[in-house]
């Protein structure tokens, strides 16, 4: 629950609101067949009769919509059916880069580097993760909640991520979804009752099911995925109708085989509304074939939502393929698709947006990002005008 603040720290934020409301964050083109800007989609969520008229006025009139973002077709859209498309940052796993998640961080990263959305990343079954006897509950939603909370006053889509991957993790069977079913419904049921009147909060259910690297017996197909999605979109449908985002199969890459699902009768998009894929690249791995692969599943009209890539190879690491980076960014850019870089830290690895050498979690310098972030820089900047 929001604090109450007093008059004065009221007035504080609002002049801080009005502020960031005047930076260029999000789309500039025209409403009618372009995509839309953050400050044109996101609404401020309802709070509390008892809070304070000054809190409730923090967000400047222009920054509000009646509603929130919407799935129209293979498309992604603000309330009044414009296309939008998201460019933006994600955490990595809060448990391990905590301080990352912070108001000033996302300031930093809406005004320099034109995002308006914010992914946080919270891993499942890694140490320190959710569902693992190391992991603490309380607190891994208590920086969700912190991030939440930033993201939305700054007028940023926040995407909550329950991030699957099971690869190295304590429970290697975390690979599949439908290993800890009960716990994703307990929280999901949790974060949509919390956030319901959130309209910037999407929901990414599962972050890349796999068949990791242990045989037949762990491989996860899309019904697998299905059965699991059928069980978590009417928790979190039972309070909200924000965007969901499902994983796929093959670490979220196998985007054709939703795509080929996506008229049958039972397919996710035919139950649900306002339901979106996962896609996830690196650059310096995946080139002209994944590419002619995605665009096959767009064109087949499924709507597809980048929640993760990076300009290096698939550790995460390696050199950077700036020309793979770039031919993708254009795929993407062609057909209005959203997209998320890993990742806000300084872990000592290519993908990371800060150089390894910088303890500073805000407030950055250019001298401070790492040359994959400058790119991101540099191309969100171009791309958002």
């Amino acid at each position: 629950m929001r604090r109450r603040l007093s008059i004065v720290l009221g007035a504080i934020i609002a002049l801080f609101s009005i502020i960031g409301g005047l930076t260029a964050c999000g789309e500039k083109h025209d409403a009618k067949d372009q995509p839309a800007t953050v400050e044109q989609a996101v609404e401020e969520p309802s709070v509390p009769a008892e809070n304070t008229v000054e809190e409730e006025e923090q967000m400047p009139e222009e920054q509000m919509a009646e509603d929130g973002l919407k799935v129209d077709g293979a498309h992604l859209t603000d309330a009044e059916g414009n296309p939008i498309q998201l460019r933006g940052i994600s955490t990595h796993g809060i448990a391990w880069f905590p301080d990352y998640v912070n108001r000033e961080a996302f300031l930093w990263v809406k005004e320099n580097a034109a995002c308006n959305v914010v992914r946080i990343s919270m891993y499942t079954s890694e140490w320190g993760g959710y569902c693992v006897q190391t992991g603490d509950k309380d607190s891994l939603k208590q920086l969700i909640d912190e991030g939440v909370q930033a993201a939305t006053e700054l007028g940023l889509y926040v995407i909550i991520d329950w991030h699957i991957l099971g690869a190295d993790s304590e429970d290697r069977e975390d690979c599949n979804p439908l290993h800890y079913v009960e716990e994703a419904k307990s929280f999901f049921g949790e974060m949509s009752s919390k956030y319901k009147d959130y309209p910037n909060v999407i929901y990414e259910i599962c972050n890349e099911p796999n068949n990791g690297e242990f045989g037949e017996e762990f491989a996860v197909t899309w019904q697998d995925i299905k059965d699991y999605s059928n069980q978590v979109i009417p928790v979190i449908r039972a309070n909200t109708d924000n965007v969901i985002v499902v994983g796929t199969p093959r670490w979220s890459s196998d985007v054709n085989a939703a795509a080929d699902d996506l008229d049958s009768e039972d397919s996710l998009s035919n139950q649900y509304s306002n339901i979106m894929y996962t896609y996830h690249f690196y650059a310096g791995s995946h080139r002209d074939w994944e590419r002619s692969e995605l665009e096959k599943a767009l064109q087949k009209g499924l709507p597809v939502f980048v929640t993760e890539y990076a300009s290096c190879d698939a550790s995460g690491n390696g050199g950077i393929d700036e020309t793979s980076m770039l031919a993708w960014y254009d795929l993407l850019d062609q057909y209005g698709v959203s997209y998320v870089k890993w990742n806000l830290s300084n872990k000592a690895e290519t993908s990371a947006f800060i150089n390894s050498s910088c303890g500073k979690v805000n407030d950055w310098s250019m001298d401070e990002i790492s040359p994959s972030g400058q790119l991101m820089i540099r191309e969100y900047e171009k791309r958002s005008r």
